[in-house]
């Protein structure tokens, strides 16, 4: 028996029955331990490595999260304008006006009747430049991560640029249509649209941060179970 445990018997009930307690005496990590806990160390940070440096020689590294987030910034905005297009007696009167413009360079008329067609293409260039801001945010929020700032600060960040980008993105397309900035809707409507999308889409960012940061300390877990495996 050595001097860091002591063994005794416990009663466990009253017929007397016992069992075997070890108890060992809290002691400094052995330097086979502190090795032990280096090469975890190690080798996490190397298998990190590995995956962010694989990540960014992808042609397109960040598309796959940012599709999913895109696409739900673009429902909340679809939400928004069809229930404000409704309240105003005009269902699909927005995405209809909008097409016209983009699409066909007409001016913007939310009377206009609706044509299905515009409705479904501007619906998919509503869809494709949620993603592309997407893309951006995620690349963003990527490379701050790293930089270590902290998730709020991320999250604050994130939510101001994606409420500008949105913004700028949609007026540049109203003047390449021809049309005004604002596209006759409004700056007070386009700001409150673009304000919902950044707020959900941001929502969406810090969800992702969280699921993997579960991910890494699973990964770490399972990394030191496995070193520390006896052969």
């Amino acid at each position: 028996m050595t001097p860091s445990s002591r063994t005794r018997r416990v009663p466990i009930d009253e017929s007397g029955s016992d069992r075997t307690e070890n108890r060992n005496d809290a002691r400094d990590p052995t330097p086979a331990q502190q090795a032990a806990d280096a090469a975890i160390e190690a080798r996490i940070i190397a298998i990190e490595d590995r995956s962010a440096e694989a990540a960014r020689r992808r042609p397109l590294p960040y598309l796959g999260e940012a599709i999913p987030i895109g696409l739900i910034g673009a429902a909340a905005v679809a939400v928004y304008i069809l229930v404000v297009d409704a309240l105003a007696g005009s269902p699909l009167g927005t995405p209809n006006a909008l097409g016209a413009s983009l699409i066909l360079g007409e001016p913007f008329a939310l009377d206009a009747a609706i044509r299905p067609g515009l409705v479904f293409g501007y619906t998919l260039l509503h869809g494709f430049a949620f993603i592309a801001i997407a893309a951006g945010a995620v690349s963003s929020e990527s490379v701050l991560a790293e930089r270590g700032m902290s998730l709020a600060l991320r999250a604050v960040s994130s939510a101001v640029g994606l409420v500008v980008g949105l913004t700028a993105l949609f007026s540049c397309l109203m003047l390449l249509a021809g049309q005004s900035p604002g596209g006759g809707l409004g700056f007070e409507r386009i700001l409150a649209a673009n304000t919902i999308a950044a707020l959900t889409m941001t929502l969406a960012l810090v969800v992702r941060d969280e699921s993997r940061t579960r991910k890494v300390e699973i990964a770490r877990v399972a990394s030191g179970r496995r070193i520390l495996k006896p052969e």
